[in-house]
């Protein structure tokens, strides 16, 4: 084992260089070091990879070029860790449910050996207070549009078509933990699908400040791998998507409507309150518990409060004073509990649903036809978000494409007052819009677009 010790510290070098926060992760089944040109002018810097394909010398190779690498072990195959470790990894993914003790453990000889440990869970198990750089979940929903059997689209609790997102949850996550967020959920098996669906998922994690964990479908991984034309035209796409979205990688997501919630009220469910309020293009900010301070209030101006019980005397004297200063709180009814997602269920029950009603109500007539950030119209079937880089004094409107045809005469009105707008598209230069005052804020309007932009208001 002496020689591996020059290679694998090396290696801890070279990841260091970028670091953790930096990673932008793909799932690669491959250990043929020629695989590795396709990562060429690509943001994908680091590697996970399964037991097949922890090679020395493909770790080596990667290495070199500046991209990490990391070990997937799983609960059934904990045993490997050691093998997994001398291939010169960077760190060890411990993806799904793992027994804690045995997890703590395996954590401790990870640490020991100088590499990184990730852990990506159900939902149910998330270590919500960890320091950890990265926290995360291998459960999610696979982000479009909600189809039923006979091809309709559903129409959700906001009267427009669902889009199924992951949304909501990760924007709890990243402010529960203050980790950077990775998603790691692969297609539906023996799936095949165009290059729009992959997009989609990349933005879907994105827009609420995470990383979805690159999985193609196993037919693109071939193509891909065997330089097949069309597959490599796709790849471009997905690399300049990725880049599109790593340029506002450190923005913070922005609104004026405040939600304290915790994991015991619906903060770790998709398709769920935050998700119903993104719906209904409401920006919503969360903020966790132990966390409610003048100044995580201070942008605020409505804030529903569904963690009153577990706030100390010091966040209650904060939403005091919030009050007092011309801020709105809104008290939910004592029923605003909610189970936790388990292994097998991130969803709300019709039961759950049913609890929701009376809350829903509340907050719908609260955020009616009112400008908490952002308001888009004619976004059927669109998912937006807002995010800021230096606290507001610069907003981005985040615009993702579910439908299968180019978004058409959108408006959009943010609030306050801007001298310039510009939109960012993934395939070409910024383009000046031009900006007129409405009500409340300032607007543009934007006449076609196909998957993804940003219009950034300055």
């Amino acid at each position: 084992m002496r020689f591996l010790v020059p290679f694998i510290v090396l290696s801890a070098v070279v990841a260091a260089a970028a670091g953790p926060a930096e990673w932008v992760p793909a799932r690669w089944h491959s250990h043929d070091i020629a695989t590795l040109a396709e990562l060429q002018d690509n943001p994908i810097n680091c590697l996970l990879l399964e037991e097949a394909d922890q090679d020395r010398v493909f770790v080596r190779a990667a290495s070199e070029r500046h991209i990490a690498t990391l070990a997937v072990v799983r609960p059934r195959d904990s045993a490997t860790l050691t093998r997994a470790l001398s291939s010169g990894v960077d760190g060890v993914v411990f993806e799904g449910d793992f027994e804690l003790p045995l997890l703590d453990t395996l954590r401790q000889s990870v640490r020991a050996a100088g590499r990184i440990p990730i852990e990506l869970p159900s939902r149910a198990r998330i270590r919500l207070d960890t320091d950890d750089p990265i926290a995360g979940t291998n459960q999610g929903l696979w982000p479009g549009l909600e189809i039923e059997h006979n091809g309709k689209t559903i129409v959700g609790p906001t009267s427009s078509p669902w889009i199924n997102t992951n949304g909501g949850f990760l924007r709890f996550l990243r402010a529960r933990t203050g980790a950077i967020v990775w998603l790691a959920v692969d297609p539906p098996p023996g799936t095949i699908f165009p290059v729009d669906r992959y997009l989609q998922a990349v933005g879907d994690a994105a827009i609420p400040g995470a990383r979805w964990v690159i999985s193609l479908d196993a037919d693109l991984e071939k193509r891909l791998h065997a330089h097949d034309a069309a597959a490599l035209a796709d790849w471009k796409r997905l690399s300049e998507i990725l880049r599109f979205y790593e340029q506002f990688r450190r923005y913070s997501n922005f609104g004026t409507f405040g939600v304290v919630m915790d994991r015991d009220t619906g903060g770790l469910l998709s398709s769920f309150l935050l998700d119903m309020l993104a719906a209904q293009r409401t920006s919503a900010r969360i903020i966790p518990p132990g966390r409610v301070t003048a100044s995580s209030l201070d942008e605020v101006k409505v804030l529903l409060d569904l963690e009153s019980a577990s706030l100390n005397p010091a966040e209650h004297k904060a939403m005091d004073d919030f009050v007092a200063r011309g801020g709105t709180v809104l008290n939910p009814p004592p029923s605003a509990k909610f189970p936790e997602p388990s292994p097998a269920r991130m969803l709300p029950e019709r039961r759950d649903l049913d609890r929701l009603q009376s809350l829903w109500e509340m907050v719908y007539n609260a955020t009616l036809r009112k400008n908490f950030g952002v308001r888009a119209f004619n976004t059927i079937g669109i998912l937006t978000g807002v995010m800021t880089p230096d606290g507001g004094r610069t907003v981005t409107v985040q615009l993702l494409n579910f439908l299968d045809y180019p978004g058409e005469a959108i408006t959009v009105h943010a609030l306050g007052t801007w001298k310039r707008a510009r939109l960012i598209r993934p395939d070409g230069p910024p383009q000046n819009l031009s900006v007129y005052p409405v009500k409340e804020g300032t607007a543009v309007d934007l006449d076609r677009f196909a998957t993804a932009v940003a219009i950034q208001f300055q």
